[in-house]
């Protein structure tokens, strides 16, 4: 039975691959991403990749314009339509909060529009320690002389449908940028991440850095800078290339990547999702923001990644030291040792038992690359 895919665990799906030598380019690309687990969906319907996907319109790229609202306007505007929405289902907030800079971004966001009081009486935490270790000040200031605080080791499940608004700080990254420009940087040297993208130097990072062959990397460099030619704006810089790929091609699997390390067992109600299910950074115009103001992504370095958002929780916290804090792995301390399920269908049915022949597309872009 052909089956397309929302978003789907790679790895799993993967694995059934692994024995063929054609596909070893395309599991190279996961050398590339260093997580096993991303299922892609291209949003620009571009290119087709071997697992087939299907992309809902609401995720769709948004139609660009030039726009000059900020992130904290976008941050705020967030915060008030979720504001907004509770007062009309009248049931209360949880928010997923890590201790990273998306979900700390989440929660300065609720403080900065009602104040500490207010924001702690809508709201609920769900955190662990691991969640504390990553930004003490947050903690010690305000969740924990002030906000109900629930274990987020607890993870969402069927009967919690309904009960409450979930928050979570999903699609951040993919606003900002991706994990590969730190390891492009490390190879690089200072100011590479802000270079013209050259075709030979981007092979060289991709078998030097990532260990893949001089085939393969020629082919995904082909396919990454294919990929920057749908963009609308930008400076062809090397950050240009991996922000866009992480926008367009993971955005998808990160919008529902919940569910895939959750209790559900029944198909995704698609009315929760539109009423009470808010990743906080799916917006449009966030995405417009994203998409206007590369500069403010960061200031030429990886250590200055996501400088707006880490500037907006310094006005929060009231010091400017966060501006030190460096990206790191956050989401993992409260997803990923959770037991997992293969995919989401076209359909919304959330499944563990995905047949890779019913999901399979041999007119892929990857296996069928015509190598020079």
């Amino acid at each position: 039975m052909t089956q397309s895919l929302i978003a789907y665990q790679a790895d799993i799906l993967n694995a059934q691959l692994i024995a063929d030598p054609k596909f070893k380019e395309w599991l190279d690309f996961y050398s590339i991403i260093q997580d096993r687990c991303i299922g892609i969906n291209d949003r620009t319907n571009t290119f087709r990749f071997p697992i087939r996907t299907y992309v809902p319109d609401k995720f769709r790229l948004p139609e660009f314009k030039n726009s000059s609202i900020t992130y904290e306007e976008c941050v705020i505007e967030r915060a008030a339509q979720i504001l907004k929405q509770q007062e009309d289902l009248d049931i209360p907030i949880q928010i997923m909060y890590s201790g990273g800079i998306d979900s700390s971004v989440i929660v300065s966001s609720f403080i900065k529009l009602l104040g500490v009081e207010q924001a702690s009486k809508r709201i609920t935490i769900k955190m662990n320690q691991n969640s504390v270790d990553e930004n003490p000040e947050m903690w010690y200031k305000f969740i924990r002389p002030h906000f109900k605080v629930e274990n987020s080791d607890f993870s969402y499940s069927d009967k919690d449908i309904g009960n409450w608004i979930y928050v979570i700080g999903e699609l951040n990254d993919q606003l900002f940028g991706a994990d590969i420009q730190q390891s492009y940087e490390l190879w690089g040297g200072p100011g590479s991440l802000n270079k013209t993208i050259n075709f030979d130097t981007m092979v060289k990072f991709f078998m030097d850095s990532k260990k893949i062959s001089s085939r393969s990397a020629k082919m995904w460099t082909s396919l990454f800078i294919e990929n920057l030619k749908t963009c609308p704006n930008h400076n062809n810089q090397v950050w240009d290339l991996f922000w866009w790929y992480n926008f367009t091609w993971k955005w998808i699997y990160v919008y529902y990547r919940l569910f895939l390390f959750s209790n559900v067992t029944n198909n995704i109600n698609t009315a929760w999702l539109d009423d009470r299910y808010f990743p906080f950074f799916d917006t449009t115009n966030f995405q417009l923001w994203s998409m206007n103001n590369q500069e403010s992504k960061h200031l030429g370095s990886w250590n200055t990644y996501k400088i707006s958002a880490k500037k907006f929780v310094c006005s929060v916290l009231g010091s400017n030291e966060y501006l030190q804090k460096v990206k790191r792995p956050s989401l993992k301390n409260i997803l990923y040792l959770r037991p997992r399920f293969n995919a989401i269908t076209a359909d919304q049915s959330v499944t563990q038992s995905i047949d890779l022949s019913d999901v399979f597309d041999d007119t892929n872009h990857i296996t069928n690359f015509k190598h020079e």
